[in-house]
């Protein structure tokens, strides 16, 4: 029971090994204790009988006195019996007001009284047993056999493999673990350890379309397949069409997620409330979804600079639009646009437009408002392409980014300073500074820009000076 306890000492003694005492604490000694003394721990739990230390200073004090204290009077200062006693034990526990617990055999071993050579524990309290929380465990993906889709590049696309997940009516989406109660204490001054209160979270407020409770459980009330969004689980009615949509299907507008497994026919579309997946081409045509929409053949077609609006693709997704080759496309999305290989001729808008590091920009006009990145921008024959970010949702740095090169015929628009690029440039990275364009490494990022701005301002100030 010590009062003041220093854990890197121990630590540091256990690390030398050094086979010496190593004090690590000390216990507050009651005034006029006389060989023993009763302390309840901390935490209330326990009481312990402590044989009280022998102060040395006051040892070395009276052997060299000895000679002089003839008349015994030092001796008379500690001639009171150092044994402990069942009254006087019973009568200290009773003025430190412990009452729950005491250990009769521990008090009783004292009949006849003797000496306390070791600390002994004199009472024990009752520790909280604590309860556990209720829980919701969440079981929404429940195809087990689900594949990533490997890319051509090698790389693996985990995002196209999210059309494919699939649920039956009844199966469970989440499960509720009720809480456990645990037991309340007492220490050893007879006072209650309450329990803290237990977490109960409900499956109601997980309930969302097509889905209800049903004892402890979440469940599906329909086919189709499981989303979470915010707190709120739905399942949402999937349409799949096992071929090309063509005439034989017509036009779709479906409130749910569409995944088409074949082509997406010239002049066809679709219009989804959730995600769109077509496994094959779309030549042109709309599609439209409250989601994201993945596509994994060519998208678009015709021959670079052809501007017949009837030719293109029209694409709108509700979050990220994810690609392999666009050509001859006008596409928004209210989040990324990833397109692996070949941006051609395209009219582009989200929040970041990328490609691979080896893919390309060629033509067109892509805007973002935080990034636009790509392996090389333009054409070795001067193909106009125009990139744009305005202007920034965030307090981040906007940047318009090429790992490998840059082609004369580029227009860079970066918050409000514009730049042409007449001569070829290596992998580059264009920012905003001062209101002009300034170009650094391709891997630059905001420290890089931040430092810039440091040394123009130094340079600046020794000038002036």
């Amino acid at each position: 029971p010590l009062d003041h306890f220093a854990l890197r000492t121990v630590d540091q003694a256990v690390a030398d090994q050094a086979g010496t005492p190593a004090p690590i604490g000390h216990v507050q000694v009651p005034p006029e204790t006389e060989g023993w003394f009763v302390v309840i721990s901390s935490d209330r739990l326990a009481a312990y009988l402590v044989p009280a230390p022998v102060p040395l200073a006051e040892d070395e004090d009276e052997d060299e006195n000895e000679d002089e204290d003839d008349d015994g009077d030092d001796g008379d200062e500690h001639s009171a019996d150092p044994r402990v006693t069942v009254s006087a034990l019973e009568r200290r526990l009773g003025e430190l007001g412990i009452k729950h617990g005491v250990l009769r055999e521990v008090v009783e071993d004292f009949d006849p009284p003797r000496e306390l050579t070791k600390v002994l524990c004199v009472a024990e309290g009752v520790p909280v047993i604590e309860g556990r929380d209720g829980q919701i465990r969440l079981v929404l993906d429940t195809n087990e056999e689900l594949a990533p889709v490997e890319r051509e590049d090698g790389s693996v696309d985990h995002r196209a493999a999210l059309g494919e997940r699939y649920t039956d009516e009844g199966s469970v989406l989440a499960t509720r673990r009720p809480p456990v109660q645990g037991t309340a204490g007492m220490d050893v001054l007879g006072q209650a350890l309450e329990l803290r209160p237990l977490k109960d979270p409900a499956l109601d407020p997980l309930a969302g379309q097509n889905t209800e409770v049903r004892g402890d459980s979440l469940v599906a009330t329909q086919p189709g397949r499981p989303s979470m969004r915010g707190d709120r689980i739905d399942v949402l009615p999937v349409y799949e069409v096992a071929g090309d949509l063509d005439y034989s299907v017509g036009n779709i507008e479906f409130a749910g997620d569409v995944v088409v497994r074949g082509d997406v026919k010239p002049g066809f579309s679709i219009v989804a409330t959730g995600s769109v997946v077509v496994r094959g081409m779309v030549e042109h045509g709309t599609i439209h979804a409250g989601g994201d929409i993945t596509l994994q053949g060519v998208v678009g077609g015709g021959q670079p600079g052809e501007e017949d609006d009837e030719e293109r693709v029209e694409l709108h997704a509700g979050e990220d639009l994810m690609a392999q080759y666009m050509q001859n496309v006008s596409a928004r999305a209210d989040g990324e646009i990833k397109v692996n290989r070949e941006i051609v001729n395209c009219t582009l808008s989200a929040t970041r437009v990328t490609t691979l590091p080896t893919g390309r920009i060629v033509g067109g006009n892509v805007t973002a408002t935080s990034e636009i990145s790509s392996g090389s921008l333009g054409s070795q024959t001067g193909t106009s392409t125009r990139l744009s970010v305005p202007t920034a949702r965030s307090d981040d740095p906007i940047v318009v980014r090429a790992h490998e090169a840059v082609y004369p015929g580029v227009k860079i628009h970066v918050s409000g300073a514009m730049l042409d690029v007449e001569d070829g440039l290596r992998g580059a990275s264009f920012w905003q500074l001062n209101g002009e364009v300034v170009r650094l490494d391709a891997l630059a990022g905001a420290e890089d820009l931040a430092q810039l701005a440091r040394e123009i301002e130094e340079a600046t100030k020794h000038d002036d000076g």
